[in-house]
Formats: C-alpha cells, structure tokens, sequence
C-alpha cells in the first residue's frame, strides 16, 4: 500500500491551522538530531506543537528522518553473490493526540499515530541483503518484492490524580497496524521444503501500560509502571519500570531510572540511567548522562529466525546545556554524546556478521521551544 507523503504533511499542517485559529495559548518545539558511526548515519527532525485552552489540549507530533547506509557483504566464501552498495531511506511519522479534563481530578486521552517507512537502519540493510540475493533467481516459492513499510495505530488512555497534588495514575491501551520489511529463507522442511519462504510482513500490535506517580516528599518524586506488548508471531513482552527523581540540594538534582522486560522465557532486556544536573540560576542548567543496555537476544520482528540479532551490551554517555529566559517564554536546549554498541559473536550463520559488528556512534541534538 503506497501512501502520499506529501498529503500526510499537508493534512497535519492544516489540522495544526485550524486549532490555532481557534486557542490561543501554544508551545511550538523544534529538535534536530544527528547519529553516526562509521557506516551508519540518522539525521532526523522533529516539530511540536501543542495548544490549551481550558478543559481541552490538543498536540501534533511530526517527525522526519534520513537513515544511510554502507552495505558491506560479508564475502568469500561466505557471501560470493552481494556487493557494497549506499542506500538511503526515510521515514515519517504523526502524532495527533487531544485530551479533555472530564472531571476535576479525571482526564480522558486519544492519539493517532502514522508511520511510512524504514524507521531502523537493521530493517534497511537486511533487506538490501535479501534484494541482491533473491532478485530475478528462479526457484520455487515466493519471490522477492519491494517492501512499503509503514502503518496506523491509536492509544485511549486516561490520567487519575489519585490524591490531590501527590499521586497520579496514568493508563493506556494501544493497538498498531504495521506493513514491516519481511526477512527471506530456503524452506527445509515440511511441504514447503527446498522453496524460497517470505517472512511475516503484517503485523498486529496490542499494548497495555499502567503507571503510578507520587511525590514521596517535596524532593523526591518515584514514577512505576507495568506494560505488555503482543505482536503477530512473537510471545507477549511483559516490562517493568521505575525512576526516581531526587532535588539533593536548591541546585543539583539526581535522576535515576531502571526498565525490565521478558520475552518468553528466552529473551530479555535491561536498562539503568542516571543523570546528574546542576542549575546555577533559573536561566541556566547542565547535565551529565550516563546509561547501560542489554540485550541478550534482540529479534528482529521483520525476520526469520537465522537474521535474529545476538545479544548486545550498550553504554551511552550525554552532556547538556538549556536555557531558558527569565519569562521561560524560550528554551534553547543542547546535547552531545557517545553510543558504545558491542555485540555478541554470531553463531555459524555469518552472514550478517557486517550487520552485528560492534561500533561506536557519535550524538548531537538541538532544540528550540517557544511558549506564545
């Protein structure tokens, strides 16, 4: 299914129109963000909007982003049949949400969600693999096709003030059509045995996520949640969270988070962060990052199971700058950082040994906000 992106663009850029003329109170942000290693370069952008006005919040999300690519094939005498190629691809996303205070303490929540295109740099060089390879080879079975990722999805939710000023209840419900790049294989078994095999490339996509915030004391603030995804052909994930934030003194305040998620009784995830930051003034603050992520099985939900990822262990390491005018009418915020990325080694499918390497990435990101 193809669809217009520049039909997508100009009917957020209306809708985004029209509730202006409407309300008067907005706050429009800005972000530009640049990843890169040595093959692998995002440059994305992302414009928000958000208008208020009594008991109504209405907010569009867009974002655009530019993922390239330097395949490189594995070679002799693994891979004698692909070559190096650049590849580029981009991908566009919407998000139109609005709430409404329903009663004093209740709010109800919708979003909308679009998305076309290759969002992750995996899905591109996998299937750059599987284009060269299959392309134009006559063998029974399915045939290689141009993919068209991209899909829709919404979110209902509400927000619970618990207790006046002190805890809060957050819940979503969500459900996601996608069109995925599907991974290709040899059948060699069943009555499909000896022909080329296209994986699973809908997908249906239910999510569920409870979280409860509370201030424990005028200086520390916890936020928990529960959540459960189940996608077509993968077991349910189950994920737990907690952060706490801590005001250690008028200018320093310390940020600690955590996240746990299972899948099956095989795959499962890790993450801890902590941030550290100072704000001398009400002008000015800075921060310092740092975050660790495992992963012991990270699989592809486009692929077959001889593309799956191994296991990977990631370090990440962020500086910051904002600041904000005295009216906290504009906010210029700042970060620059480094992405260790170390995976695993394969098994003995080495295809994809270019894929999985370990790398190191660069990061910088700028944004602008205004409050008008």
């Amino acid at each position: 299914m193809k669809r217009n992106k520049a039909l997508f663009v100009l009917l957020a850029i209306s809708v985004s129109i029209r509730v202006e003329a409407q309300f008067v109170e907005n706050v429009t942000a800005g972000v530009v963000e640049f990843l890169s290693s040595e093959d692998i370069d995002y440059t994305s952008a992302l414009v928000d909007h958000r208008l208020t006005k009594d008991d109504y919040e209405f907010r569009v999300s867009l974002i655009s982003q530019r993922t390239e690519i330097d395949y490189e094939s594995v070679g002799f005498p693994i891979d004698i049949v692909t070559d190096s190629a650049d590849r580029s691809e981009n991908y566009y996303s919407g998000s139109f949400e609005i709430s409404k205070q329903l009663q004093q303490r209740f709010k109800g929540i919708a979003i909308l969600d679009l998305f076309d295109g290759f969002s992750r740099h995996q899905s591109i060089w996998l299937d750059e693999y599987y284009r060269q390879f299959w392309t134009d080879v006559e063998i029974e079975g399915d045939r290689y096709e141009t993919p068209d990722p991209g899909g829709l999805g919404f979110v209902l939710g509400a927000d619970w003030e618990w207790i006046p000023s002190n805890a809060f209840v957050r819940m979503r419900l969500g459900y996601s059509k996608q069109t995925i790049a599907p991974g290709y294989d040899l059948s060699v078994e069943g009555d499909t045995a000896g022909q080329l095999v296209r994986g699973i490339e809908d997908l249906d996509v239910w999510s569920a996520e409870l979280s409860l915030e509370h201030l424990s004391s005028r200086t520390l603030r916890w936020n928990h949640s529960l959540s459960a995804v189940e996608t077509t052909g993968r077991k349910v994930r189950y994920g737990v969270a907690s952060a706490l934030s801590a005001a250690l003194s008028e200018s320093w305040i310390l940020r600690l988070s955590g996240q746990y998620s299972r899948e099956g009784s095989d795959v499962e995830a890790s993450l801890l962060r902590s941030s550290l930051i100072y704000a001398p003034n009400e002008t000015w603050s800075f921060s310092v990052t740092g975050s660790y992520y495992k992963d012991n099985g990270e699989i592809e939900q486009s692929n077959l199971a001889t593309d799956a990822a191994p296991g990977v262990i990631g370090y990440r390491y962020f500086l910051g700058a904002s600041w904000t005018s005295l009216d906290a009418t504009h906010q210029i915020t700042a970060q620059v950082g480094v992405y260790e990325q170390n995976y695993d080694e394969l098994g003995l499918d080495l295809r994809f040994a270019p894929l999985y390497s370990s790398r190191n990435w660069d990061f910088f990101k700028i944004g602008y906000s205004i409050n008008w």
